[in-house]
C-alpha cells in the first residue's frame, strides 16, 4: 500500500506540475521542496540571466601522517588530487535550470594500499525551479559515491541535516547516496492550496568493514493543504507516508503514518500564534526475527512569536513520536540583528520515553570587521539516529577570516563533532575535532592558491585519542563561458 501511495503522490505531482507551468511568472516567490547538494559543493552558477558554463579545475598535494586517525597510525599517506566540476546554468524570468557533474583524479599512496591511480568520487546534481502566478515546482535529484578513506569531515551530516550516529563511525569502502526531491504548491494566492512532496534517500555502502553500516532506503510523500479563513488566520492539514528500509542485522522495515492539522493565527503585527495536533501510527517488522510491532502516539505543537525591534522572540513546545517512542521539547529563540552582523540564540530541553530530561540549544553569530569575518554556530540535539538509537548530537564550529592584503587572507577554522547515548541502548560516544589554518592568495584574477595545515582528533568509547596531522597545497581555477 505505502509503494502505491508514493507512485500516485508522483504522478500527481508531474501532472500538476504540467498544468502549472503555462501561468504568469511572478517575482519575489519563495522556494519549497530545496535541497542541499551532496558531499562538496561543486562550480559556481554564472552570472546574469540565459545560459552560461561553468568549468572548475582544482589541484592539491596533501600529506597525512594519520589519514585513518588510529590510535596507534599505520603510516604516512601522500596524495595529488585533481578535481574536476562542470556546471550548466539556465536562467530566465520565472525558472532556472542548473546542473552539475564532477570527480577527482587521485593519485595516492597510502599504507595498506599502497599505490592507486584512477577517477574518484565522482557526483552529478540536477535542480529545477519554476514560479508562475499560483504556482511553484521544485525538482532536486543528485548522485555521490564517495572513498570513505579519504572523505572524513565533521560537516558530514546525516539527511536532516543533524550529525548522524553513523557519520562518526570509522570505516573503509565506499558510500553510495542518491536523493530525489520533488514538490509542487498550487493555489498561492488562493483561499485553498496544496503542497505535493515527495522524497526518496538511498544510501549504499560497498567494501566497508563496519557491521554498523548498512544500507538504508526511505521513501516519503506528503500532501498538505492551506485553507485561508480569514486574513490572519490560515489553517492546513497535512498527511505524511513513509517507507523505510534497511539492511541492519534484523533487517527492519517501517511504515510510518503523520496526519496533522494545525492553525496559524496573526493576532497583531507583534504577535503570532502557530498550533498543531495529530498522531503518528508506525508498522515495523523485523524480518530476521521475525517480529512485527505496531505503535500509536499523539503529536502536537504550539509556537508563540513575539515580533521586536531588532528581530523576533520565539517560544515553542511539540511533541513527536517515533520508532523509540515519544519525545517532548520545549525551547526559546532570539534572533536579533546586530550593527555589524546577525545573533540567533536558542536554549531547551528535551524529554523522552524514558523520561530522561537533555539540555538542548543552539547558536548562530555573524561578526562583520573592517578587515574580515567571524562566524560561529553551536547545536546540541537529541535524535533517533540511521542505528535506530536515541543519541545526543552536538556539533559547533567557529571560522575566523582576515584579509592580509588586496590579493589575501588568513582562515582559521575549528570544528567539533559527539555522539552520545540519550536513551536506553548502548550507544558507543564518539568525539572528533579539527583544526585548520590556511593562508589564501589570488595569484593571478583567475587564478588561486590556499596553502594549509590541519589537525585533527578523534576519541571512540575508552579507546584512547587518536591525532593526525596534515598541510596541503591548492591550486585552483574558475571558469564562467557567456555564449
Amino acid at each position: 500500500m505505502g509503494k502505491r501511495l508514493i507512485c500516485r503522490l508522483s504522478l500527481a505531482v508531474a501532472g500538476a506540475a504540467a498544468c502549472a507551468m503555462g501561468s504568469t511568472p511572478v517575482l519575489g516567490q519563495q522556494a519549497t521542496g530545496s535541497a542541499p547538494a551532496l558531499g562538496q559543493q561543486v562550480a559556481g552558477t554564472g552570472t546574469g540571466s540565459g545560459l552560461s558554463v561553468t568549468l572548475g579545475v582544482q589541484s592539491r598535494l596533501r600529506y597525512d601522517d594519520n589519514l585513518a586517525l588510529k590510535t596507534n597510525s599505520r603510516g604516512s599517506t601522500k596524495r595529488f588530487d585533481n578535481n574536476v566540476t562542470l556546471g550548466v546554468h539556465s536562467v530566465r524570468q520565472n525558472e532556472r535550470l542548473d546542473f552539475n557533474i564532477d570527480g577527482v583524479l587521485r593519485y595516492s599512496d597510502t599504507p595498506i594500499v599502497g599505490t592507486e591511480f584512477g577517477i574518484k568520487d565522482p557526483g552529478t546534481s540536477l535542480t529545477y525551479s519554476r514560479d508562475s502566478a499560483n504556482s511553484q515546482f521544485r525538482a532536486y535529484a543528485a548522485y555521490r559515491k564517495v572513498d570513505l578513506n579519504f572523505f572524513q569531515p565533521l560537516t558530514d551530516t546525516n539527511l536532516d541535516g543533524v550529525i548522524d550516529q553513523s557519520d562518526l563511525i570509522p570505516a573503509g569502502g565506499n558510500r553510495h547516496d542518491t536523493r530525489v526531491n520533488l514538490s509542487l504548491r498550487t493555489g498561492l494566492n488562493d483561499p485553498l492550496g496544496f503542497l505535493f512532496e515527495v522524497r526518496h534517500r538511498q544510501r549504499i555502502f560497498a567494501g566497508v568493514a563496519a557491521t554498523n553500516l548498512f544500507n538504508t532506503r526511505s521513501t516519503s510523500g506528503t500532501i498538505t493543504s492551506f485553507l485561508q479563513i480569514t486574513p490572519s488566520t490560515q489553517g492546513r492539514v497535512r498527511v505524511n507516508f513513509t517507507d523505510y528500509d534497511a539492511k541492519d542485522i534484523p533487517r527492519t522495515g517501517r511504515q510510518t503514518t503523520d496526519f496533522t492539522a494545525g492553525v496559524t493565527r496573526q493576532f497583531s503585527p507583534l504577535w503570532t500564534v502557530d498550533a498543531s495536533l495529530g498522531f503518528t501510527h508506525i508498522d515495523e517488522t523485523l524480518a530476521a526475527v521475525p517480529a512485527q510491532n505496531n505503535s500509536d502516539g499523539g503529536t502536537g505543537a504550539l509556537i508563540v512569536t513575539r515580533t521586536l525591534t531588532n528581530g523576533t522572540l520565539v517560544a515553542s513546545v511539540d511533541r513527536v513520536f517515533g520508532t523509540n517512542g515519544e519525545r517532548t521539547r520545549a525551547r526559546i529563540t532570539r534572533n536579533m540583528a546586530l550593527p555589524s552582523g546577525t545573533l540567533a540564540v536558542t536554549a531547551g530541553a528535551v524529554r523522552g520515553s524514558t523520561g530522561r530530561t537533555t539540555a538542548i540549544g543552539s547558536l548562530n553569530f555573524t561578526q562583520n570587521m573592517p578587515r574580515g569575518v567571524i562566524t560561529a554556530s553551536l547545536l546540541r540535539e537529541v535524535r533517533t539516529s540511521s542505528l535506530s538509537n536515541e543519541v545526543r548530537a552536538s556539533t559547533a564550529n567557529v571560522n575566523y577570516s582576515v584579509a592580509v592584503n588586496n590579493v589575501s587572507n588568513i582562515a582559521l577554522d575549528v570544528t567539533y563533532a559527539e555522539i552520545s547515548n540519550a536513551g536506553i541502548q548502548a550507544v558507543t560516544t564518539r568525539k572528533r575535532s579539527s583544526f585548520r589554518a590556511t593562508y589564501n592568495r589570488n595569484l593571478t584574477p583567475d587564478w588561486g592558491m590556499s596553502v594549509g595545515y590541519e589537525f585533527r582528533t578523534s576519541e571512540s568509547g575508552n579507546q584512547g585519542t587518536a591525532t593526525a596531522n596534515a598541510v596541503f597545497l591548492t591550486l585552483q581555477r574558475q571558469f564562467i563561458l557567456k555564449p
